[in-house]
């Protein structure tokens, strides 16, 4: 008995935890004039469809769907993140028709942080 109780507070403890997403887009972008730079871009997500709560749940199953993190971050976040990216570089270039190149689209963190972003030229 002791074990499931245990075993249900940390499952929630853990699913609670992982109810955003931080994802980094790293790439890089060709101006009209040929100037190529270095895009850096991270931006929390909170996990939708309630899959933290779902979790929380299905947990005590083996991990029922807690096993979805592990495959995070899906083809929709993976998408957010290159639109959000992409908004970025256009403002900050003033160019609508820029279209960055994702080299890196990963996961670091299940953080709730500020949106962060750099644009620097590559060296010739």
């Amino acid at each position: 008995m002791l074990h499931k109780i245990l075993t249900i507070t940390l499952f929630t403890a853990l699913s609670l935890g992982c109810s955003n997403i931080r994802l980094r887009y790293e790439g890089t972008v060709q101006t009209k004039d040929g100037k190529v730079s270095n895009v850096m871009f991270e931006k929390s997500y909170a996990v939708k469809g309630g899959i933290p709560e779902f979790c929380i749940m299905t947990g005590i199953f083996m991990g029922g769907a807690c096993w979805y993190y592990i495959v995070m971050p899906t083809v929709l976040q993976k998408n957010d993140i290159v639109n959000d990216a992409t908004k970025y570089v256009r403002k900050s270039l003033n160019d609508e028709t820029l279209q960055p190149q994702a080299t890196m689209i990963d996961r670091i963190s299940w953080e709730d942080l500020n949106d962060t972003a750099t644009l620097s030229p590559m060296a010739n």
